[in-house]
């Protein structure tokens, strides 16, 4: 096993569950103590314990500035730095550009964007104090390839795109890198509502070259080479992890998703 992580500290910022939580096992088993930051109080005091020392977790609602300040904090008051820090957190309420609610709207924008914007302001703060730091942002495939009736998610993961990026002009001469994972179509409980519907599930396996969702922990896999000293030289790039789906294309599945709207929100 690899120890990349030995004397690191980590924090994921909504990582109690799907990709976050499969970062925060990959990162303890390769010497990490980790720090989490997550709404679900329940799934985060179930990992305190399961987990052990090397685990602390903050009730942490991203959009608030006041929680991302009090999530790194304690970070800093557990562990005594921040290494690393993913912010994963996001979601979607779906809604025509013309239909949808202003609400729903920011809701999604809030979440995607400005809780990434958040998580990386306190986090670069404390990274600048000790003079380095990585920073993995986990964005969308929808970044690049906007589906029907959900802009708002498909704007804000590309906005984090460009805010990845900007962060890297700003913080480079402070050694602190910043990279941006676009999964795609991932096997987690906010993709399950739609793939359990045979249609969707076959019109995006068909489009997908590998024919195949990926797995919470390839997106791990990929969020730790990013973060690690292995990728010493990658900053402000953004990965694709999606079996090949930007070669072929988003699928067309507006037809289904107007039979259905209880597949709106995810």
């Amino acid at each position: 096993m690899s120890n990349r992580f030995e004397g690191k500290v980590a924090l994921v910022v909504g990582g109690a569950g799907g990709i976050g939580k499969e970062i925060v096992l990959g990162l303890l088993k390769e010497g990490a103590k980790v720090a989490v930051g997550d709404m679900d109080v329940v799934r985060l005091n179930a990992m305190k314990e399961e987990l052990g020392m090397n685990f602390t977790g903050t009730q942490t609602n991203v959009t608030k500035p006041e929680d991302q300040e009090i999530l790194v904090n304690n970070t800093i008051k557990r562990f005594g730095k921040i290494d690393l820090a993913f912010n994963v957190a996001g979601g979607s309420r779906m809604g025509l550009i013309d239909e949808g609610s202003i609400e729903d709207w920011e809701w999604t924008v809030d979440l995607c964007l400005k809780g990434t914007y958040l998580g990386m302001k306190y986090q670069i703060e404390a990274m600048r104090k000790k003079g380095s730091g990585s920073i993995v942002n986990i964005s969308s495939e929808n970044a690049i390839a906007p589906m029907w009736a959900d802009s708002a998610y498909s704007a804000a993961k590309n906005a984090v795109i460009t805010l990845t990026q900007t962060a890297v002009l700003e913080n480079a001469k402070h050694n602190i890198r910043c990279n941006a994972i676009l999964p795609g179509l991932i096997d987690t409980k906010m993709t399950q509502s739609w793939t359990v519907v045979p249609e969707i599930d076959k019109a995006f396996r068909d489009k997908i070259p590998m024919h195949r969702a990926g797995k919470p922990e390839e997106i791990a896999k990929a969020a730790l080479f990013l973060a690690s000293d292995d990728a010493s030289y990658v900053s402000g790039t953004t990965l694709l992890v999606d079996g090949g789906w930007a070669a072929a294309g988003y699928p067309d599945i507006s037809q289904m998703l107007e039979k259905d709207c209880s597949l709106w929100e995810v």
